[in-house]
């Protein structure tokens, strides 16, 4: 592969390696199958957990690979791609969502994907992992690659490794992982069956879905969002701070969000006409169906418990634990800690898995 090329998935492209070395991620304690790549996509993936590595555009890239226990083998498996937010790394996302559980008790493929370095807007020298395309990104894009390749090189070494049910892959992103997911499923129309965007965004900049391009898409957001707020911007006003968003103020993208955009864009693309709305205490939510392909919005309110403490509605994947185990030094994932608790009572992984999965018949 010539560098700076784009990817172009070929199932006669196959890359040489080295025999697999057994090592265990520090961050989840997860056994890694660990291959050495130098280019294009590797060869049949043992069943288990396997950590694969290439070669794109002349950065080392790598994502990891969870096959569902007791799985048959030859049997096509669904497949769901994970895609971590801003600052964040694919074993904290693994460690905080939770999903190979998930997989494990619904039988599905979980391929958690892994973001590069990016210059942190307004601080010059300071770089955090940000996904890096035109568009579905919260950074300045980078023109010497494109994630939009890095996600085809992925979904082709999936899909040449297991006998993947190509009717049911879908991709589930937190924060800018959600942005960056609805922009993937803009860009490869009839190839993503679903996308679930958990405190994701679109930004006025990002591409709208087309009226061609039929996916179901679910938005979970929270009116407690102090991150990506949930009223759109910074936040300016909302619930009576000055400020809801002031530890990301330096990213200027965030002025464009618009976290309640996301569902009736999908809606809107999809022809859904028929709407269906409920409230309890903890959430409200909104069903749109009759079109194409279903969207529901779940807003998660800060409500509180019998405990009396108050929870629910942060910048969290809730009913996972916020992934604080993962060695992540950074200093801004820890200003954010405070306000992004996860809420136990509500298993977002056991809801995107249901969403996908009832509605494709899986």
């Amino acid at each position: 592969m010539v560098e700076g090329q784009s990817f172009q998935p070929d199932a006669n492209h196959r890359s040489q390696y080295s025999e697999r070395d057994i090592v265990t991620s520090p961050h989840t304690g997860h056994e890694l199958n660990l291959l050495n790549i130098t280019d294009g996509v590797t060869s049949k993936i043992p069943s288990g957990d396997s950590k694969e590595q290439f070669s794109l555009a002349g950065q080392h890239r790598e994502f990891e690979l969870h096959i569902p226990k007791n799985y048959d083998g030859h049997s096509p498996l669904p497949v769901v791609y994970m895609m971590h937010g801003l600052t964040e790394n694919m074993d904290m996302m693994r460690e905080y969502s939770h999903m190979d559980k998930v997989a494990d008790e619904k039988g599905f493929a979980v391929a958690y994907l892994q973001a590069l370095p990016q210059q942190f807007p307004g601080l010059p020298f300071y770089h955090e992992n940000s996904w890096n395309m035109d568009h579905g990104t919260l950074t300045t894009r980078d023109p010497s690659y494109n994630d939009l390749d890095y996600f085809k090189a992925v979904k082709s070494e999936v899909e040449h490794s297991l006998p993947i049910d190509s009717k049911k892959e879908f991709i589930a992103g937190f924060s800018e992982g959600g942005q960056a997911a609805q922009y993937i499923a803009h860009e490869m129309p009839g190839t993503i069956a679903g996308i679930a965007s958990v405190h994701g965004t679109l930004i006025e900049s990002d591409p709208r879905p087309s009226t061609n391009n039929s996916t179901e898409m679910l938005s979970i957001l929270g009116n407690n969002d102090d991150i990506l707020p949930l009223e759109g911007g910074h936040g300016w006003g909302e619930d009576w701070a000055l400020l809801k968003g002031w530890r990301m103020i330096t990213v200027s993208k965030i002025g464009e969000s618009q976290p309640l955009e996301q569902a009736p864009a999908w809606a809107k693309a999809n022809g859904d006409n028929i709407i269906q709305q409920t409230h309890t205490p903890a959430e409200d939510d909104t069903f749109y169906t009759g079109g194409t392909a279903p969207v529901e919005q779940i807003i998660r309110l800060q409500h509180k418990e019998a405990d009396h403490v108050w929870r629910g509605g942060e910048h969290a994947w809730d009913g996972g634990n916020g992934g604080w185990n993962d060695s992540h030094p950074d200093l801004l994932t820890w200003i954010s800690r405070p306000v992004r608790q996860a809420d136990p009572e509500f298993d977002t992984s056991e809801t995107v898995a249901d969403f996908f999965f009832q509605n494709s018949g899986h």
